[in-house]
């Protein structure tokens, strides 16, 4: 059992900041009452285990992705892609999205120090997948002139289970890029003995992990609309953000 000072981010500093974060987002009808709860706990273990720098690269992914969400909403709609509630997140949204960051956070506060530094990475990993899938979604819907299914590669309607555009792609690449170079300016010590910071290693693995996982993603989404299935979103998106980081674990280690 770690103390207090033993710890990223002190618990309660973290149930403060949380608290008010998730008053404004519900106040803001960014989150609904199921995701203040669900977004408080994910966030705490966050700020715990990562301390204010982790935390930051949540925020960060919740900021950003709840714009891209609402962004052209109307136009969504039109096409029949919007969010349901107007972009309003949920429970199951975190769950698909922050569970895996979550539980790494956990596995991090029980875990000795000079053993969290891959943690963290499969944490950034992991958001930075959330974040490339998010954007390449949600701004691909609009910007994507043509969308084409990975397993035809024959052209098919915007919104299509498994399918991509080449903006919706590279726009989703660039953010998880950005997620991971705001990672690597944080270079958080306490994860990495020896002073070893994330580096241009960390980046680029951390990228390509998204990059990859995404396009797993795409990839058995494409082949159950094949079959005239669809695969439960939220499940794909959480079993998505596994793949990012145990890719970016595997390959930084």
């Amino acid at each position: 059992m770690h103390a207090l000072m033993d710890l990223p981010g002190h618990p309660a500093v973290a149930v403060a900041v949380n608290l008010v974060i998730a008053l404004i987002s519900y106040k803001a009808k960014l989150v609904d009452k199921s995701g203040v709860i669900a977004g408080l706990i994910a966030g705490i273990l966050i700020f715990i285990g990562f301390g204010p720098e982790g935390f930051v690269l949540l925020f960060t992914f919740f900021v950003v992705g709840s714009v891209a969400s609402k962004f052209k909403i109307s136009a969504k709609k039109k096409l029949g892609v919007a969010q349901k509630k107007s972009g309003q997140r949920g429970a199951a949204h975190v769950l698909a999205n922050v569970s895996v960051a979550a539980a790494l956070a956990a596995i991090a506060i029980l875990s000795e120090t000079e053993d969290r530094y891959l943690y963290l990475i499969g944490f950034i990993g992991s958001l930075a997948t959330a974040l490339g899938d998010t954007i390449s979604t949600e701004l691909g819907q609009i910007y994507g002139k043509k969308t084409y299914s990975l397993i035809t590669l024959k052209r098919v309607r915007t919104g299509t289970e498994g399918a991509v555009s080449l903006e919706g792609t590279l726009l989703g690449f660039g953010a998880s890029i950005a997620l991971a170079v705001l990672a690597y300016f944080f270079h958080p010590e306490f994860a990495f003995p020896n002073s070893l910071h994330l580096g241009l290693k960390g980046v680029v693995v951390i990228s390509l992990a998204a990059m990859m996982a995404n396009f797993i993603e795409s990839l058995i989404g494409g082949i159950l609309q094949q079959f005239d299935l669809t695969g439960p979103e939220m499940v794909m998106n959480f079993l998505n953000t596994l793949v990012g980081a145990v890719l970016a674990i595997v390959w930084f280690s």
